[in-house]
């Protein structure tokens, strides 16, 4: 008998991404934002009528508002994402919750063969789809998880007992999707284990564990962790220790700060964490959510999503034709790569700016051309080498043909500073991807609109 706590083990045993995930997940992140620009992004791959539909595909700004008709009420979102990425990738829960629609983030490592969370993931699907609820399954920063859980869940719900390959080529019929060996290798595995261990009746503690781990708290608290390698093995070990034993760890975290603890390997983490004002207040976000169920991070989202809500609100009543502007800018924040904090503070701005724009017009105009930042560092990274190697190659190549005497003319020569030129221009494009420009284009827009600066 399996206890049903361990399959959300895959949450809170947080891993570092090798060199070679951390560049798959930026390729395929980039490669993504490139495909949407030119194909559809979601699509309806089985329906049934008058009733609910199974979508699959990512998510932009422009058929947001399109994607809620469709999800709008009651549907099940699965988001699947890097564990390292969640935090960034996840569109902020406010915007779905205020549609009526429940967010579900399955969490999934390329290393890991989990097939306990896959069930977990699935048996939630097929009670929604019992319910008669509309599902989208979507991967921002790599559609390979999302396509895996849509062929299981039409081999183990919609169609028992299909071949999946056959399901393959009907979902491919209506949504373009390919699937490795490794991800062939998931869903044997899954399906060859879906009726040996079923699902068991959840404790209390494991459903408040699930809880937690969908909360923004959570993921505000493994962002810190992997943007802080320094904490990480701290925040690791204070996580596992959630998952293992939930009481015990809200009993020592409720203990006052004077109160010194007793050295022990969780007790040196928990020091760690806290020795950073920022951790501390991550770490204490936590324990509100396991002790009443407050999200903090969460509350605040809901405050800046509201408020700029109202703003729009009332220019759409006064006619006020900015208002698709401010909308547009409003889905471009909330689906940009960044942290949730990143995302409220943006917020708080834009609704700053519309409260008296002549007074923050500057300042709003700055925070433009700055972008708001994407968390995948290592996309960014990846940029900025390549255009740098390229820059060396280039100037390399020049120096030594011109001072052999050769000419830059020469078809090698030519060929050669192609490539390096390309590697420049590829360089700068992972750059630029890096900075959310839908955010920095709507928000000058809006500027320009309003304040013609």
């Amino acid at each position: 008998m399996r206890s049903d706590k361990n399959d959300l083990l895959p949450f809170f045993d947080l891993q570092q991404p090798s060199f070679n995930q951390k560049a798959t997940l930026a390729t395929s992140h980039f490669f993504s934002q490139l495909k949407a620009l030119i194909t559809p992004n979601f699509s309806i791959i089985h329906s049934r009528a008058n009733e609910s539909k199974i979508l699959l595909g990512t998510i932009t700004e422009k058929e947001l508002s399109n994607l809620l008709n469709e999800l709008s009420p009651n549907a099940l979102i699965i988001s699947c994402n890097e564990v390292q990425s969640g935090s960034a990738a996840i569109v902020t829960q406010v915007n779905w919750r205020d549609a009526g629609i429940e967010h579900y983030h399955f969490p999934h490592n390329r290393e890991d063969n989990t097939t306990s969370l896959h069930r977990r993931t699935i048996e939630k699907m097929r009670q929604a789809w019992q319910d008669k609820r509309t599902i989208y399954i979507h991967g921002d920063s790599d559609p390979s998880q999302s396509n895996v859980i849509a062929v299981l869940f039409h081999c183990l719900v919609i169609t028992p007992n299909a071949k999946p390959d056959a399901v393959l080529k009907t979902i491919q019929k209506s949504h373009s999707i390919r699937l490795s060996l490794r991800e062939w290798e998931i869903i044997s595995n899954v399906i060859a284990s879906y009726t040996q261990l079923p699902i068991l009746n959840e404790s209390e503690e494991t459903a408040k564990l699930e809880a937690l781990s969908q909360s923004l708290a959570f993921k505000a608290f493994c962002q810190y962790a992997y943007t802080h390698p320094r904490s990480f093995d701290a925040c690791r070990t204070v996580l596992i220790k959630f998952q293992e034993n939930t009481s015990s760890i809200l009993s020592k975290l409720s203990q006052p700060d004077e109160i010194k603890l007793e050295g022990t390997p969780l007790d040196d983490a928990l020091d760690k964490i806290k020795e950073d004002p920022k951790g501390k207040e991550l770490l204490d976000n936590l324990v509100q959510f396991l002790k009443n169920g407050n999200d903090p991070l969460y509350e605040k989202a809901v405050a800046a999503y509201q408020s700029l809500n109202h703003i729009l609100l009332a220019s759409h009543s006064a006619n006020i034709p900015v208002s698709d502007t401010v909308r547009n800018l409003q889905a471009s924040v909330i689906l940009a790569d960044a942290t949730s904090e990143q995302k409220i503070s943006q917020l708080n701005r834009i609704t700053a700016f519309l409260t008296n724009p002549l007074a923050n017009k500057t300042a709003f105009w700055n925070d433009a051309q700055a972008g708001l930042d994407s968390n995948n560092k290592t996309l960014n990274n990846v940029g900025k080498s390549l255009a740098a190697l390229g820059c060396v190659l280039a100037l390399f190549t020049a120096v030594i043909t011109i001072g052999s005497g050769g000419s830059l003319l020469a078809p090698a020569i030519i060929i050669a500073l192609a490539l390096e030129l390309t590697a420049i221009a590829i360089g700068f494009l992972l750059i630029k991807s890096c900075k959310n420009q839908d955010v920095t284009h709507y928000s000058e827009s809006l500027c320009l609109e309003l304040t013609s600066i």
